[in-house]
């Protein structure tokens, strides 16, 4: 969700509301159904990488949709409903319930409900596309920008997950990716205060609402991380 929060607004920009909303989602359906058909891990992670690229693009440019079609006064409402479909019931009921069936019967059967669940949601999206603005902007894509910030938070995900595993900074394999993290977090800053053109979008953080959306989220992804 991070990295498609960071590349959401440039996708849109570059394809156009819907055409980005729609192939998101076409891809996370195609993923989950090549999931059905992976019978060795690798394959099976390129599939569930898919499935991780077009999931987060759907969640941020779905919320991104819902800010704009309703009024301010319904959002409060709109935004939990929301926070209950895209957090609470992943992180908890859909565990429940996919593990059961992983372990009870046969673990395709979780891909199985995956994919037809997908696809009538897939499909709704389709039939209201008439919601979805159309309207690109062909700027210039900064490829090193893009490059750098993937691999920044490539290595701040490997440095989270596998830290404690490695005794931090007792190994070099936490202290090179920790070292190549902040070489690139430094040429990301110079590369976005030059003068030219942002890739990011810093104009919100004017907002104190805004300001303090993003603080709280980021401080609850850290003690959910923590909890774990």
């Amino acid at each position: 969700k991070l990295f498609a929060l960071l590349m959401a607004a440039r996708v849109q920009e570059r394809f156009g509301q819907r055409n980005a909303l729609l192939g998101a989602s076409t891809l996370l359906v195609l993923a989950t159904a090549g999931g059905l058909w992976m019978m060795n891990y690798p394959a099976l992670l390129i599939a569930q990488s898919l499935q991780g690229a077009g999931g987060g693009l759907v969640l941020a440019l779905g919320q991104g949709n819902l800010l704009m079609v309703f009024d301010r006064c319904r959002q409060p409402l709109v935004q939990a409903i929301f926070a209950l479909a895209a957090v609470m019931f992943p992180a908890t009921l859909v565990p429940a319930l996919l593990g059961g069936y992983a372990y009870g019967s046969d673990w395709r059967l979780a891909y199985v409900w995956m994919l037809l669940l997908g696809s009538v949601s897939c499909g709704w999206l389709f039939w209201q596309r008439k919601f979805f603005k159309t309207l690109t902007s062909h700027t210039t894509v900064p490829i090193f920008r893009i490059a750098l910030l993937a691999t920044l938070l490539f290595c701040v995900t490997y440095l989270l997950q596998q830290g404690n595993r490695h005794a931090w900074l007792e190994s070099s394999r936490i202290v090179w990716p920790a070292l190549l993290a902040a070489a690139c977090l430094t040429g990301l800053g110079f590369a976005e205060s030059n003068g030219r053109p942002t890739y990011l979008c810093y104009g919100g953080f004017r907002f104190a609402d805004f300001t303090f959306g993003v603080s709280v989220s980021l401080l609850a992804g850290l003690a959910l991380f923590g909890s774990g």
